[in-house]
Formats: C-alpha cells, structure tokens, sequence
C-alpha cells in the first residue's frame, strides 16, 4: 500500500488547501528559503489580478506540516517577506509568496558588543535579548562550556556574530524548523536514505587545497597586535553533496 506525502500549509489561520509548488532550502550556518505558488482566486477574487488581500501576508508566519505516517512528521514556520503575482497566457495566475526561516531577525544589521569572562550559553543569550520572543524560539546547547576571557561583536548583525562563534568553536548552528539552536541535538537518530527515492544524487570527492594566510589577534590588556602566517602547508579536503 502505498504510503502518500501528506502537506498541511497555513499562514496564520489561513489554510492553503490547494498550490502548485512548494520549494523549502535549508542549511546549516544560513538562513533557510521558501517559495509557495497557489491559483490566485484562492484568495483573491476572481477575474480580479490584484494583490488586495494577499499583500496582507507581508511579515506573518508560513508553517507547513507535512509527513508519510498518522501524524505530522516535520514542521517549518517561516517568516514572509515577499508577495507576487504571475500570469502568462491568459490565465487567472499564481500568487507566488517567498520568505526566510525567523533567523532572519536577528540579521539585522551591523551591531557592537564585548563579552568578558562568559560562557558560550551566557554570550549568545545576552546577544539575543532583543529578539522578538513570539516569532523566534532559541536553543542554547554548545559542547564547550568553559568561560571565554574576553570576546567582541564588532560591525556584525546578531546571526553573523554568532554564526562566527559556531566556526571558531566547531558547534552546530542551524534552524530545525520551529527552534534556532546553537549546539548538537541531544539524541541523533540514523537516517536510512535509498538511493534513487531518498536521494537523487551523489557527490564525493577529495582535492588537495592550499593553506596560506595570515592570522589576526589583539592582545588587548597589552595593546598589542598579534599576528602569525601560516605557508608553504597542504592538506587533503574532503568534500561530499548529496541532493
């Protein structure tokens, strides 16, 4: 017996009961997109190619459901930023809603801070105290828990700063759908993928990259600028994509 995708999508009460696509981009370190398309009258009224009601979807939530058993198996809330319109060969036309994951709030532009003797768990709380609560849930969960010395946010929005951390700390960061966390998740479970159904293609190769480059410190207890180079030094780079 066949086993169907089942899709729920609303946007704040309203449902979307029928569309044409729905196409979700997530990844690690970035915001998350989306791009939904549905028969114009919808929501607007017919014989009508205007965006009278669905421009009102500028700034809501899009959440979709969607999974293969009795219950809803994922879930994605995204943020609307953008509302069009798409006609060709007389027909009513789609509307064509797009947006990003909520991390998007928190890239708001160039920011300052300093942080002296804190944890990650502190530094990225305190980094997100002006977020918007009912829009963006956090959760802080880094594998290394020791008190930094001293860290600055310098000219950088809240989610570059912390996609930063994330690097120079090697933690996770990304967007699951409903949370933004900051750290593994507590259980991993094993995927299985078959080729052909799960996945659709393959990639994985290996190439020799170069590692030359200067690094940058500032001691600032001594007022002192640190600086190191690193040449002459390959390393192997391993690379795998999958679709």
């Amino acid at each position: 017996m066949e086993n169907k995708l089942k899709v729920d999508i609303t946007i704040e009460g309203t449902p979307i009961k029928h569309f044409s696509t729905f196409t979700l981009d997530q990844r690690f370190n970035e915001h998350h997109t989306f791009q939904l398309s549905f028969n114009h009258d919808q929501i607007e009224n017919t014989n009508n190619i205007t965006l009278e009601k669905s421009k009102d979807f500028i700034g809501k939530n899009l959440t979709v459901q969607f999974g293969r058993g009795e219950d809803y198996e994922h879930q994605f809330t995204g943020k609307i930023t953008k509302v069009e319109i798409a006609q060709s060969h007389g027909f009513q036309g789609d509307i064509i809603i797009s947006g990003f994951s909520p991390s998007v709030l928190i890239d708001r532009g160039p920011d300052l801070g300093s942080y002296l003797a804190k944890d990650l768990k502190t530094i990225l709380q305190k980094a997100t105290t002006d977020a918007p609560q009912n829009d963006l849930s956090f959760n802080f969960n880094p594998a290394y828990t020791s008190r930094i010395d001293y860290i600055i946010q310098y000219r950088e929005s809240d989610f570059d700063f912390i996609n930063r951390l994330s690097a120079e700390y090697h933690e996770w960061f990304y967007y699951d759908g409903v949370k933004l966390n900051f750290g593994k998740p507590v259980k991993l479970d094993d995927v299985a993928l078959v080729y052909g159904r799960d996945l659709h293609s393959l990639q994985y190769g290996m190439q020799i990259a170069p590692l030359n480059y200067r690094k940058f410190s500032y001691h600032s207890q001594q007022d002192e600028l640190l600086s190191h180079n690193l040449q002459g030094v390959n390393q192997g780079h391993q690379t795998c994509r999958m679709l």
